[in-house]
């Protein structure tokens, strides 16, 4: 009896690991700015940059598993939006953004960790330092900028490796422009680009651009809501292009 129960446990673990590595799609929803949802095929919850109160966008409220914050600038740290009682909340930064932490995670078939980048072209002299957050499941990167300020030197790029997914800043000012995040793309090689951090009609005057000046002579895919479902078996032999509406 004591055999079959076990053989029964170990059968139970081997058919849902085979499905979590067959299966199935990550959803990813942008709600705005860099505020990025992914839910995994094995129901984990992480979010990513959830902005402040104040940003322009529909206050958030989120329920999450996993919480990454790729620095310590008001439209990237509210971790008081996360209504969840204990999520697990890796920090790129120190809590004033004076100095970098390590994020590595794995479990439950998910893997993350940073790369250390900075906010602006001047080594962080403008606007200090910001990370880049990857999420690896069965082999596929989700790969997340932040405010990235300036291009990838070799080091960084091969931390990072190939981004299946790769959500970019394209509003310029505050982050690298459309140039500069075209010049990112072809230096990363992705197989799925996302614009974020742009400036919609949620943003008021910041002084950012629209995603217009990235998407020019590029074809495209507009969703009609906010979310994109990545199917982890296939294999992309082009790159896509996918524009999400916060909305």
């Amino acid at each position: 009896m004591k055999r079959l129960i076990i053989f029964v446990m170990i059968l139970l673990v081997s058919l849902t690991t085979l499905s979590f590595a067959e299966g199935d799609s990550v959803s990813l929803k942008w709600l705005g700015q860099s505020c990025v949802v992914l839910t995994m095929p094995n129901g984990k919850t992480i979010v990513i940059d959830p902005y402040g109160d104040d940003i322009g966008y529909d206050k958030l409220k989120l329920s999450a598993d996993i919480v990454l914050i790729t620095h310590e600038h008001p439209d990237h740290n509210n971790v008081s939006a996360i209504t969840s009682p204990n999520p697990t909340i890796f920090h790129g930064l120190t809590d004033k953004g004076a100095d970098y932490n390590k994020v590595s995670y794995t479990k439950d078939g998910i893997e993350i960790y940073n790369v250390n980048t900075f906010h602006d072209a001047q080594g962080g002299k403008q606007r200090g330092k910001n990370t880049v957050m990857v999420i690896q499941i069965n082999g596929k990167k989700i790969v997340h900028l932040g405010d990235l300020g300036h291009l990838l030197n070799n080091e960084q790029l091969k931390s990072i490796g190939h981004a299946d997914i790769l959500l970019i800043p394209v509003g310029g000012f505050y982050t690298i422009d459309a140039t500069s995040a075209n010049r990112v793309i072809d230096q990363m090689k992705p197989s799925v680009v996302i614009p974020i951090h742009y400036k919609t009609d949620k943003t008021g005057k910041l002084p950012i651009s629209t995603k217009d000046d990235f998407l020019k002579d590029k074809k495209y895919a507009e969703m009609k809501g906010n979310e994109y479902k990545f199917d982890l078996k296939k294999q992309k032999t082009y790159r896509e292009y996918i524009v999400l509406n916060y909305k």
